[in-house]
C-alpha cells in the first residue's frame, strides 16, 4: 500500500526452490533462455554471438563465454555482473522481481552434511629439507614473500619426499626434479609444487588443518578466510594480519570451528578466485557461516574489469601499493 515489501533473507539454495537457474539468466540477460542458442556477452563489446549455456551433471547450469576471463557464471554470478550487485543485493533484486515470498516457513532449511571416510586409511608423508636455492627466493619474491616468512610459516625447500600410503600399500621415495615446498603442520604435510601440473598438491592434511589459525587474537574486528599459503601470506604482508587459509576451496572445517571463529571475529570476509570453482565455494561457505551466526560472513573477488583471479597473478603486476588501493575498494 505505501510501497513497503516484505523481505526475508534468503540462501542461494533457498531462491531456487522458488525460481528456476532459468528464469534468473532471463533476468540478467533480458532474453529468452535457450540451451541451443548463442548469445552475445552482456559485459564486453560482443558483435558476434558466441556465448552459450551448458548443463554440469550436478545440474547447475553454467554461462559459456570463452571471450572473457571469468569464462564459466552461474545464474547468480552473471545477474551480480551485468547489475552490479553483490550476492545479497542480487538476492533481493531477484525476491523482487518474482515476488517471493517473505513467510520462512514457505523455504526448507539449508543443510550441508558431511561425507565421512568409509576407510580410515592414514597416509603418512615425511621429508628432508634443504636451504633454499636462488629459484626458491625468485619464486617467492614475486608475491614479496621472503625466506623469512617461509621460516615463520615452516614452509621448507624439499630435497626428498618420502610417502607411505597404507590403502594401497605401496611406499614412495622421490626427489623432486623442480621447485618443491613443504608446509609443515607436525601432524600433517601439504606439499606444492608450483610447476608441475599432474601433482601440484600432495597432502595428508584434513578438512581441520587451517594454515595461520593459532596466530589469530581470541577477538577481533575481522577475519578474512582464503584458499592458499600463497593469498593468506600475500595478505599478512599487506596488513591483514588476521588471515587464514583452507586446503583448498571445497574444503570446509568442522561446523564448531566455523562457530568458534562466527563467535570470536564480528566480521568474516571469504576471499575465493573469481572463477566458477572459487565463487561456488566461496558463496556456499558464506551461506553456511551465515546459517551460525547471520550476517557474519561476506564474499569479496576480484572485480572482473581487473582481469586476474587471485592475489597471486595481481601483486607481481600491480605491486604492493595499488593492490592495497584495490583491497580497501573492495572493502576487505
Amino acid at each position: 500500500m505505501y510501497g513497503y515489501q516484505e523481505y526475508i533473507d534468503l540462501t542461494p539454495e533457498q531462491v531456487l526452490q522458488k525460481v528456476s537457474q532459468q528464469q534468473i539468466f532471463e533476468l540478467a540477460l533480458q532474453e529468452e533462455f535457450s540451451f541451443n542458442k548463442l548469445y552475445r556477452s552482456p559485459l564486453r563489446e560482443d558483435t558476434k554471438a558466441g556465448c552459450r549455456f551448458e548443463e554440469r551433471p550436478d545440474g547447475t547450469i553454467l554461462f559459456l563465454d570463452f571471450g572473457d576471463s571469468t569464462i564459466h557464471r552461474t545464474c547468480f554470478k552473471l545477474l551480480m555482473d551485468t547489475t552490479g550487485k553483490n550476492l545479497t543485493q542480487a538476492i533481493r533484486y531477484i525476491h523482487e522481481k518474482f515476488n517471493l515470498s517473505a513467510d520462512p516457513k514457505d523455504y526448507s532449511p539449508v543443510i550441508y552434511k558431511k561425507v565421512e571416510s568409509k576407510e580410515n586409511f592414514k597416509t603418512d608423508i615425511k621429508f628432508d629439507k634443504k636451504d633454499y636455492t636462488s629459484r626458491d627466493r625468485t619464486f617467492w619474491n614475486r608475491f614479496n614473500i621472503t625466506t623469512n616468512h617461509l621460516q615463520e610459516d615452516y614452509v621448507y625447500s624439499a630435497a626428498r619426499i618420502y610417502i607411505n600410503n597404507e590403502a594401497k600399500k605401496k611406499k614412495t621415495v622421490f626427489v623432486p626434479r623442480d621447485l618443491c615446498f613443504v608446509i609443515d603442520f607436525f601432524d600433517a604435510v601439504n606439499i606444492y609444487q608450483p610447476y608441475n601440473s599432474t601433482h601440484k598438491h600432495i597432502k595428508n592434511t584434513n578438512e581441520n588443518h587451517i594454515g595461520n589459525f593459532d596466530n589469530l587474537p581470541p577477538t577481533g574486528e575481522y577475519l578474512v578466510i582464503t584458499k592458499s599459503y600463497k593469498d593468506h601470506r600475500i595478505l599478512r604482508n599487506l596488513g591483514w594480519a588476521n588471515t587464514i587459509w583452507f586446503m583448498s576451496e571445497s574444503i570446509i572445517p568442522d561446523v564448531s570451528i566455523l562457530k568458534n571463529l562466527t563467535k570470536r571475529f564480528n566480521k568474516i570476509k571469504v576471499f575465493y578466485d573469481n572463477d566458477y570453482a572459487g565463487l561456488k565455494f566461496g558463496y556456499r561457505l558464506v551461506t553456511l557461516l551465515n546459517s551460525l551466526e547471520w550476517g557474519c560472513a561476506d564474499m569479496v573477488y576480484i572485480p572482473l574489469k581487473y582481469r586476474y583471479k587471485d592475489l597471486g597473478e595481481i601483486i607481481p603486476r600491480e605491486g604492493e601499493r595499488d593492490t592495497i588501493k584495490l583491497l580497501n575498494q573492495l572493502k576487505l
